[in-house]
């Protein structure tokens, strides 16, 4: 059974084929498209499981927007077509400020057994996700893009 590790190495060089990676000084692999910014952790869940194996999960994250004030409109929007998507969710994460939010595309697959293509269309969704409901949600919501 690979380790988180052994997972996120295997994802790095997957995904160093297909598009430029980093890793930043959390030790996430980071990808960007346009505005979007994806990071990308690879670690062990639920590993007490009885039946044990497939528990290392790949997680994919991208901040929207970063900042936003919190409102039931916005909070509604998250809690309804933020979790609309066939794959992947958004989800409103604290900040310092308890009046603000950030706001994330998330998206998680199992890691023990995952293949290039699995991997690196994952990373493209979550980066096009991203990158396309950073422009929706700004007019509405205000807050600041990964990058502007």
């Amino acid at each position: 059974m690979p380790t988180a590790d052994d997972v996120k190495a295997r994802v790095m060089r997957m995904l160093a084929k297909h598009v430029q990676v980093r890793v930043d000084q959390d030790g996430d692999i980071v990808a960007q498209h346009e505005s979007a910014v994806c990071y990308v952790r690879c670690s062990r869940f639920n590993p007490a499981h009885p039946l044990g194996g497939m528990d290392v999960v790949v997680k994919l994250f991208a901040p929207i927007l970063w900042n936003v004030d919190r409102t039931p409109a916005l909070y509604e929007w998250v809690a309804t077509e933020g979790q609309g998507f066939i794959i992947g969710r958004v989800a409103c994460n604290p900040t310092s400020d308890s009046s603000k939010t950030n706001v994330f595309y998330e998206y998680s697959l199992l890691g023990d057994n995952l293949d290039e293509p699995e991997v690196v269309h994952a990373l493209r969704l979550t980066l096009s996700t991203a990158n396309g409901l950073d422009d929706q949600l700004q007019p509405r919501f205000g807050g600041r893009k990964s990058i502007e």
